[in-house]
Order: C-alpha cells, then sequence, then structure tokens
C-alpha cells in the first residue's frame, strides 16, 4: 500500500507528513518543530507518521481547531473564480459554523463572499491544513475545498471581508494565478487535474 502524503503550512514553511503504517515514528514528534515555526523562519521539513488522523489528534492538543471549506468555482466559460484579499490572489472559503458540514459551509461561503447565488456543488477536491495564530491563540485550519459551477457571472464581493477585487480566469490566467497566492494553495491547486 502506498504510502500518503499531506502537507500542512505555517507561513512558507511546509511540514510534509507522511502517513506509512509501518512508521515507529511518534504522532506528536512533529508538533514541537511546528510550535517554533510560528515564531520564527523554519526550514521545510518531513516526517513520517503511523497514522495522519492519530498525529491531527497530537497536533489539536495544542492547537484550536479551525476547520473551514471553500470552492474553486467554475463558470460556463470554463473560466475559475478568483477574489483578491489581502494583497493575494485566493479562492473563496470560510469557517464552518456549529453544527454545519464542510459541504454546505463552502457553499456558504462562495454565496456571502462573492454574492453568487446559482451554485451547483461538485465534488470533494481535497483538503489543505495551515497552523496560524490569532489574537495570541495557535490554530489548526483544516479547509476542505469543492469544486462548484455556476452560470451567474455576476459578482459581489463583500468588503468586510477584506476582498477588494475578483476575476473569472481562462486556464492559462488561472495557471498564473495559481503562482501568486497563498503556498498552501499554490500547492494544493498545482495537484489538481482540472478540464
Amino acid at each position: 500500500m502506498d504510502a500518503k502524503l499531506f502537507k500542512v503550512f505555517i507561513k512558507d514553511t511546509c511540514f510534509s507528513i507522511e502517513e506509512d503504517k509501518t512508521s515507529q515514528q511518534n504522532p506528536g514528534a512533529a508538533v514541537g518543530q511546528m510550535k517554533k515555526a510560528l515564531f520564527g523562519d523554519m526550514p521545510d521539513a518531513s516526517y513520517t507518521v503511523p497514522s495522519f488522523e492519530e498525529w491531527k489528534q497530537e497536533v489539536l492538543k495544542f492547537f484550536m481547531p479551525a476547520p473551514a471549506a471553500g470552492g474553486l468555482v467554475q463558470n460556463t466559460r470554463g473560466e475559475y473564480l478568483w477574489i483578491f484579499r489581502r494583497g493575494k490572489y485566493d479562492l473563496p472559503k470560510g469557517k464552518l459554523d456549529p453544527g454545519e458540514t464542510f459541504e454546505h459551509a463552502a457553499l456558504r461561503e462562495v454565496e456571502e463572499e462573492c454574492g453568487i447565488r446559482d451554485l451547483q456543488p461538485g465534488p470533494l477536491l481535497g483538503y489543505t491544513y495551515h497552523i496560524y495564530i490569532q489574537n495570541e491563540k495557535p490554530y489548526f485550519k483544516e479547509t476542505a475545498w469543492y469544486l462548484m459551477h455556476t452560470s451567474q457571472d455576476e459578482v459581489q464581493i463583500q468588503l468586510e471581508e477584506d476582498i477588494t477585487g475578483y476575476c473569472w480566469a481562462d486556464a492559462a490566467t488561472h495557471k498564473k494565478l495559481s503562482a501568486k497566492t497563498f503556498r498552501s494553495l499554490k500547492d494544493f491547486l498545482s495537484n489538481l487535474r482540472l478540464s
């Protein structure tokens, strides 16, 4: 059975967590290094753990969970929706409300942040993982990403979420914008096979 690889980002540092059931490494081995990365620059690092889920439980002993969901929205021309937020190109996303599913949160966040009401949910594309500090508290953010389709071209961005612009990007522009986004999202998008 092939080992699975998960990537967890802290600022611009990538922690590659490989799941290999034969590993003898303690699932909490990377946590100390991750805590250090929150307060300084560190090189990328790799760890092998017997179970990613067990490793996540170790992480959640030190970092508060921040489940989130977002969407890669495609219109009828095959273009993808990008928003511009806090100086970077990004995709619409946000935290789950209590009791909410990842899929419902993804649809709600795209509707709230972009004003798109005509959304047809597609498949789950995968997850990104990010650790950050907000209000002096450390968080572990797991974001589920869904492909979505819409016939609506008009976008009404949510300014109170620091969104200052948007664009619909054809395949070539989508690839260029993917290179100008956050490292975690850039890595995630580079591994997708989109038509």
